[in-house]
């Protein structure tokens, strides 16, 4: 199954910040991702810490990141912050 997911196209659609007294508390990545055939389209958005936000500048960056945490959500494996 995770080849199958690697080979996804994972694009960024949106960033949100959740706040939390006055500061910056996360961030939730929105994405939409297609099969290389372009016959399965999935859209939604996963959770990340600032420091993971920060660490990944620009589309490309935060796309490979929410493509990341997609397959750990996948396999069971989430960590994130929400």
């Amino acid at each position: 199954m995770t080849e199958q997911v690697q080979a996804l196209d994972f694009r960024v659609s949106g960033v949100d910040f959740t706040h939390s007294n006055g500061e910056v508390s996360g961030v939730r990545i929105r994405f939409n991702a297609t099969d290389p055939l372009g016959e399965i389209n999935a859209s939604g958005r996963v959770a990340a810490t600032m420091q993971e936000y920060l660490a990944n500048p620009g589309l490309n960056a935060l796309a490979g990141l929410a493509k990341e945490k997609f397959i750990e959500r996948l396999l069971g494996e989430e960590q994130g912050a929400e």
